[in-house]
């Protein structure tokens, strides 16, 4: 019954990915999946159940526990490697299929209000963007960068990860083409904050 679930699951996000949310329907999904819609209904009640179930599966708090690992936390007092470490780290997180494939479907739609839900490129970076606030405050109460908005130089760090994710996306860069663009963000942003 589970794994059922997640091929509804996995299915449905390939076609939000291609089609767009409103485009795909529940009979593409089933007939894609090779059964009948009312075996759907015994797993989701509905269209909107599975994206609902899908946001929680690709938002709700991965990046926390798939990055900012206690090893990565280690790291903190020295924040040039901090900063190479949890970028490069986040292009490998980034780089997985299905995780690809919900980055799609979100640029796709551009906005999404569904009841409580907003699914949207903000809401997409919205706990990036908490997590490295208190990162960069953090850094800043114990010295070790520059006395700095914590939400300014947050902006500049994840905007232009951000941008690569697209261009990597859109170009097809190669690892080392990566790796070399990260590297130069990260001295960007190290000559920006570290201390004088």
């Amino acid at each position: 019954m589970k794994d059922t679930k997640e091929k509804i699951l996995k299915t449905s996000l390939t076609l939000f990915a291609e089609k767009g949310y409103h485009a795909a329907s529940v009979r593409n999904i089933t007939s894609k999946l090779g059964f009948r819609e009312s075996a759907l209904y015994n797993h989701f009640s509905s269209k909107e159940s599975i994206l609902e179930a899908l946001c929680e599966k690709y938002k709700s708090g991965r990046i926390n526990k798939v990055i900012l690992t206690d090893d990565l936390l280690d790291e903190l007092s020295r924040p040039e490697k901090f900063l190479e470490i949890f970028a490069k780290r986040l292009f490998e997180f980034w780089s997985d299929e299905e995780e690809k494939l919900f980055f799609q479907f979100v640029l796709k739609e551009i906005e999404i209000n569904l009841n409580q839900l907003t699914i949207s490129i903000n809401s997409y970076l919205d706990e990036l963007r908490s997590i490295w606030w208190m990162i960069f405050d953090e850094m800043k109460k114990l010295k070790i960068i520059k006395n700095i908005d914590p939400q300014i130089i947050t902006d500049e760090y994840i905007s232009r990860l951000f941008m690569l994710r697209i261009e990597f996306t859109i170009k097809k860069y190669s690892k080392d083409e990566l790796i070399k663009k990260i590297d130069g963000h990260i001295n960007f942003i190290w000559n920006a904050i570290k201390p004088d």
